[in-house]
């Protein structure tokens, strides 16, 4: 049997303004909007990997610059 947690995100006027953790009953402001998230399904949300596009870019970089050296290496040695 799989159990869900669920905790609720608070929102004052779409900017979070904090987590309410634990269960019962919690007095909120009324400005504030109030949204389920279910840690369960956003552990599992892991198909995408976190990468920034600037990471990605320095990494294509480094393997450009590894395969343009070694076509110089082997040209060197031809």
């Amino acid at each position: 049997m799989v159990t869900a947690i669920y905790l609720r995100v608070l929102q004052l006027f779409g900017a979070y303004a904090g987590t309410a953790r634990e269960a019962g009953l919690r007095w909120a402001n009324p400005f504030f909007s109030k949204k389920a998230v279910s840690v369960r399904v956003r552990n599992f949300e892991s198909g995408k990997l976190a990468y920034a596009p600037e990471i990605a870019h320095a990494m294509l970089r480094r393997q450009q610059a590894s395969a343009v050296i070694a076509a110089r290496t082997q040209i060197v040695a031809g």
